[in-house]
């Protein structure tokens, strides 16, 4: 577990307008917003002089941030397998401290680290950040004193954690009685409370909705499970909008210009250089081998189209043709000799249709997970969460190398044009992380390329994909461990 909270989602990444205002939610204090910026109270008056109660403030109100100082201690290396929960006990210190001293962690809302990152770990004192009086101080005490509880194994019986959850509710809530802090809405209509469990959290990719809830439905799957494949999968594209009253009037900094936020949005346009296009990034052979494929999404829509059809072989069996643009038909449209097809163009194009894409990710999903079973792997029981991360697994590693990552066999793939097999998987490491990544990964291996490539890549995968990040659905088992679960071999 890297993180206890009673919420899945900040203040921070809820309230933040831009690089220097934040605006206040329904529970905020001034003192949890300096905690949560990594300011001191003081600090985050002295930018505000226009605030004389500290204690009342709006719903929707912007706060200017001050410049929070670089915190004293020492900076760490990021390692193959480590989580911030992890490097936070290794040095002593807690996660939120950990935060507090990288601020560029609230930069990504899911903070996600990876091997080579360099991370300052804050000194004993200079994790210290300074609270409130009173209130905030015993609500601290008391966090801490859970999160001990929880650390010494009581969070390994969910009827004790549940005990010291709700123990620590009720003794936040006699905090509360004794000093209410409150935030106004005089101006404001009400904020919704947390999400029910069946809702589904896109943030600003909300547009996708639809389409992620019809390929789930559609497949079997869920669409929190397809929105973490998606967003581990899709190339992020930054956008700047305007921040606005509820009557949809401009928000105005100081000097009376507009307010903006930074977003981040899942781009449909996308396209790799290695050929791979559109929200899921397909490759061209993959996509039109869906097309090919009976039943999918892709084949009802080439169907449509008219880029696909039925026809009699010489022997007069039936079987799936597609059309190129002289009207003459094969039955392998990937073939490189059609790559300059118009048909085979147009039906490679529609990778750029975000609805398209979607529903051949959750097909591709369906079937890989499929190919799993055939190959002996256990699945039955598995967690939406861990459905998600054995699709992208599959998705990422191909039918042919999924099952070999799995069971540690990599030293077993066809070595195709290179001279072995581990020429080809450090190449293909190389062409993952950069030359230079990848040696230093294989050297820290102990010389051992599929050692570094798996925990790598299960590294990758635990910090990309977590369903919980869209939807109310518990952390999801590392991949080591899901690897060994379904009868694969765990990493060393």
């Amino acid at each position: 577990m890297q993180n206890v909270s009673l919420n899945n989602t900040s203040s921070a990444a809820r309230g933040r307008a831009d690089n220097d205002v934040y605006l206040v939610q329904r529970g905020d204090s001034l003192s949890g917003i300096a905690r949560e910026h990594g300011v001191t109270l003081s600090q985050l008056l002295r930018a505000n002089p226009q605030i004389r109660d500290r204690d009342q403030i709006a719903v929707g109100q912007p706060i200017r941030l001050p410049q929070a100082e670089a915190a004293p201690g020492k900076d760490y290396s990021v390692k193959v397998g480590d989580t911030l929960w992890d490097i936070a006990r290794q040095h002593g210190v807690s996660v939120r401290e950990l935060e507090v001293a990288n601020p560029q962690l609230k930069a990504d809302r899911f903070q996600r680290i990876f091997p080579g990152d360099v991370l300052r770990i804050p000194s004993a004192q200079a994790g210290q950040v300074a609270a409130e009086p009173g209130l905030a101080e015993r609500l601290l005490k008391l966090g801490r004193e859970w999160l001990q509880q929880a650390e010494q194994g009581i969070d390994a019986a969910g009827t004790q954690l549940g005990a010291a959850a709700d123990k620590l509710q009720a003794d936040v809530g006699k905090l509360f009685a004794d000093k209410p802090v409150t935030a106004t809405n005089t101006t404001h209509p009400a904020i919704p409370e947390r999400a029910p469990a069946t809702a589904l959290r896109l943030g600003d990719n909300q547009a996708y909705e639809a389409s992620l809830r019809a390929a789930a439905a559609r497949t079997g799957s869920t669409p929190e499970a397809l929105a973490a494949v998606i967003d581990a999968e899709a190339a992020k594209q930054t956008k700047r909008v305007p921040v606005l009253h509820t009557d949809g009037s401009p928000l105005l900094d100081k000097h009376g210009k507009p307010v903006s936020r930074r977003i981040q949005v899942w781009n449909p346009q996308s396209h790799n250089p290695s050929g791979a296009a559109g929200l899921t990034q397909f490759i061209p052979g993959t996509w039109l081998g869906e097309a090919m494929r009976r039943g999918t999404f892709l084949n009802e829509k080439a169907i449509e189209r008219g880029w696909v059809r039925l026809e009699a072989d010489a022997k007069g069996r039936e079987r799936q043709v597609f059309v190129l643009a002289d009207g003459k038909t094969t039955t392998e449209p990937f073939d490189r000799r059609y790559a300059g097809d118009a048909n085979v163009k147009a039906l490679l194009a529609e990778r750029y249709n975000a609805d398209w894409s979607i529903n051949a990710a959750a097909d591709y999903g369906a079937a890989n997970l499929a190919r799993l079973e055939q190959a002996g792997f256990k699945l039955d029981g598995l967690s939406a969460g861990e459905r998600a991360k054995l699709m992208y697994l599959m998705h990422h590693e191909g039918e042919g190398n999924g099952p070999l990552f799995i069971r540690g066999e990599l030293d077993a793939m066809p070595k195709r044009r290179f001279a072995s097999s581990e020429a080809r998987l450090t190449s293909i490491f190389a062409q993952q992380v950069g030359a230079d990544k990848a040696a230093l990964l294989t050297r820290l291996a102990g010389g051992d390329v599929q050692q570094a490539y798996r925990g790598w890549l299960s590294a990758y995968i635990d910090n990309k994909i977590d369903v919980s990040r869209f939807a109310n659905q518990p952390k999801t088992t590392a991949l080591s461990s899901l690897l060994e679960k379904i009868g694969g071999k765990a990493l060393p």
